[in-house]
This record gives C-alpha cells, sequence and structure tokens, in this order.
C-alpha cells in the first residue's frame, strides 16, 4: 500500500484465534514507525468494527520520511500476547 504525505492511512486487523474464530482482545497497542525506526505514535484504543476486527487512522505529517513505514499491532487475551508487523509506504 501506497500512501503520500498529508493524507492518512487505515490500518486495519482482524483478530482471530488458532481455529479461525473471531475474538476480542482483552488489550491493544498498535505502534507505528517510520523509515528510521522513530516511534511515531502509540495507540491503546484502536476503534472496533465488529468482533475481532479493528481499526486506527493515523494521518501521515505532510514533512514525515518517505519511505517503508511499519506498524506493530499486539494483543492480550488471558495470558496470551500476540504481535504482528504491517508495512506501507509513504511517498
Amino acid at each position: 500500500m501506497t500512501v503520500y504525505r498529508g493524507e492518512t492511512v487505515r490500518i486495519k486487523a482482524t483478530i482471530k484465534d488458532f481455529s479461525g474464530n473471531l475474538f476480542d482482545p482483552d488489550s491493544q497497542e498498535i505502534k507505528i514507525y517510520d523509515p528510521s525506526n522513530t516511534l511515531k505514535e502509540t495507540n491503546t484504543s484502536p476503534t472496533q468494527e465488529s468482533t475481532g476486527v479493528y481499526y486506527i487512522d493515523y494521518n501521515i505529517p505532510s514533512d514525515s520520511n518517505t519511505g517503508v513505514w511499519y506498524v506493530e499491532w499486539k494483543i492480550v487475551k488471558s495470558d496470551k500476547t500476540g504481535k504482528e508487523r504491517y508495512y506501507f509506504e509513504v511517498q
């Protein structure tokens, strides 16, 4: 996915268990990093679209670095933790 400086990117996660069932985690932490690995945003309250489906909208600053950015989306359910990484390009 390519996003341009000054635009808003929607980052979405679908959370499933090992059987493929959607579920809501106990907590979430979403961190957005620019190409120089600088943390740009931390969000712990994503918007819930439906059971197990969440998103955040992030406005790419007009003076931000171009290149490949990444998102680390961490969830916790009971005593289990999961983490996924998503990538997008800023031009």
